[in-house]
């Protein structure tokens, strides 16, 4: 049903304009090789051109687009996202990964307990509960806030308040997520982590002929899968072989 105060309602319509402005985005920084997608990656303004296209009635808040694309084309894009991960070389870090994770969950549980402890005094008596939803929508996401919140006893008050924030901070974090991309590199070699960013993940091959410092290819973490495949293409080749090759 066409909605009359949206410029394209019809879902066809709403997924050939998220093509293009996909289309258009990536077009745009192979052309003209601007400096700008150097520290503003494309997929920002991917992110952000819908949500100003909605703002200004150009496309409709909901649509069965939406819904479809979450429901059968984010898995597939997953797929061939995670394609070419090396399955036993992500097992071998997994420990670290792990470890991550549990660093991260205890920050936001510290963090939630310290921030209300620091403003309790002006909030409401039951604004923990809201605070305790807010920790776990960012410990294991929607539904984990959810069972948080009926776990607690929040108030519909309250857990809209946490909802508010929630997305307040995403909208903030995730442009800043992808934007720290460009900056991997320089973040590798202060932090002094083994390999680089664009080795592939790929079975180590042993070799007379080479030479230098040992390039442990289990140190690449699954969040480059996001960058560039052509950074990721090695021809078949192993990451410390192809690392070699282009430094030769």
């Amino acid at each position: 049903m066409r909605n009359p105060d949206v410029l394209v309602s019809s879902p066809l319509g709403v997924l050939a304009v998220l093509i293009f402005v996909a289309a258009f985005f990536f077009m745009l920084e192979q052309t003209t090789k601007a400096k700008l997608f150097q520290y503003i990656p494309p997929l920002l303004f991917i992110y952000a051109t819908p949500v100003f296209l909605n703002n200004f009635d150009v496309i409709p808040s909901d649509s069965s687009v939406y819904s479809g694309l979450s429901a059968f084309a984010l898995p597939a894009f997953i797929v061939l996202m995670l394609i070419k991960v090396n399955v036993p070389a992500v097992v071998r870090v997994m420990g670290k990964g792990v470890l991550v994770m549990l660093m991260g969950t205890a920050g936001v549980m510290v963090g939630a307990v310290v921030a209300y402890f620091i403003v309790h005094g002006s909030l409401s008596e039951d604004a923990w509960k809201g605070y305790g939803a807010l920790a776990g929508s960012w410990i294991g996401g929607t539904a984990n806030m959810a069972a948080t919140a009926e776990m607690l006893g929040t108030s519909d008050e309250q857990f809209g308040l946490a909802i508010i924030a929630d997305n307040v901070v995403y909208i903030v974090w995730l442009p800043l997520l992808l934007m720290s991309r460009d900056y991997a590199d320089k973040f590798h070699r202060w932090a002094r982590v083994p390999g680089g960013p664009n080795q592939k993940h790929g079975p180590r091959r042993r070799s007379s002929r080479r030479s230098g410092p040992r390039t442990d290819d289990a140190t690449v973490s699954i969040y480059w899968c996001n960058r560039d495949w052509r950074h990721l293409d090695c021809n078949g080749d192993s990451a410390r072989d192809c690392a070699m090759d282009r430094r030769g």
